[in-house]
């Protein structure tokens, strides 16, 4: 770019419109030197602002408490077919306490992460006020295969609970 200044000092251009081609052609070198300096840096310094995400088996390897929803077939999964301790779990019902021990993290008592059924996440990521929410889904998704049964009676519930467990396993 430089070089095209010395040269503009040099040779008298004499038309208009090579001014114009001239100037328009230093200010697309400007334009493109400006993109490729931004888009270099956003990239060398954006695997740095973004937290490490954890899978299964990081979290257990870490030691630190995993949350689960109290009553969800998750830590059956995790006990069985994770082997994570059953202390290492850690039993969540309501929103405040998935907030408050995801807050606190495992340096304060409590948990590094939530492990829980991906519609129950987002009910309560929905709830949460977007401009207060520090929370999101990470790390690898957990699928397991079988039947989703669904029933409105209590005890039909109670039933395809336990089955809904034994085809899991």
């Amino acid at each position: 770019m430089i070089e095209a200044l010395v040269l503009l000092e040099k040779d008298v251009v004499r038309s208009t419109l090579s001014r114009l081609v001239i100037v328009s052609w230093l200010f697309f070198v400007l334009l493109l030197s400006a993109s490729y300096t931004a888009g270099l840096s956003s990239f060398l310094t954006a695997s740095t602002l973004s937290p490490p995400t954890h899978d299964i088996v990081s979290l257990k390897d870490s030691g630190h408490l995993i949350g689960y929803r109290r009553g969800s077939i998750v830590k059956d999964v995790l006990t069985s077919r994770f082997q994570i301790p059953t202390k290492q779990l850690v039993p969540l019902r309501t929103i405040s306490e998935y907030v408050g021990n995801i807050t606190k993290g495992p340096t304060s008592g409590g948990v590094l992460a939530i492990v829980d059924e991906l519609p129950y996440v987002n009910i309560i990521l929905g709830n949460l006020s977007s401009s207060t929410c520090d929370f999101s889904i990470s790390g690898p998704q957990l699928t397991q295969q079988g039947f989703g049964l669904v029933s409105d009676s209590n005890l039909a519930s109670c039933f395809f609970y336990g089955l809904n467990k034994e085809l899991v396993q």
